[in-house]
């Protein structure tokens, strides 16, 4: 079955290649996104993004250089030999500690309110002034 499905695809793609681009480009779209999923290790979730291959790369560049940056805090604080209370750590625990520092700290929250005001004098403000409603005048 698979060297059928082999001269299927290979068909496709000389004879329909426009459509057999659309296809894939529609797969690709499908396939992206990030997921939680619980860990087999009680109290851990793994957390999977499938993206654009550089894109990926991107990100695990900036994610190594905030690990080391955040080992190199941690050792010069004394606290990798256990001094200091802490205990040594593993470089995945770093990296960790850097997607989680990324994401939730580069966030910025915008909140837009639209106060409507049916009633004209409802809104705790000096609703008189009717030059600043037009529509009331």
């Amino acid at each position: 079955m698979a060297p059928a499905r082999r001269s299927t695809r290979t068909l496709v793609t000389k004879f329909e290649s426009g459509a057999a681009r659309e296809t894939q480009r529609k797969t690709k779209a499908q396939r992206i996104g990030a997921w939680p999923d619980p860990h087999p290790t009680a109290g851990l979730a793994t957390f999977s993004a499938t993206l654009p291959d550089a894109q990926a790369a991107q990100i695990m560049d900036l994610v190594e250089k905030r690990a080391r940056e955040l080992q190199q805090d941690h050792e010069r604080d004394g606290d990798s030999s256990g001094a200091g209370g802490g205990a040594s750590r593993y470089v995945g625990q770093y990296r960790a500690d850097a997607i989680y520092e990324i994401v939730t700290r580069n966030l910025t929250y915008t909140l837009e309110l639209h106060v409507l005001d049916p009633i004209g004098d409802a809104c705790g403000f000096d609703c008189s002034n009717r030059a600043a409603h037009p529509r009331r005048g």
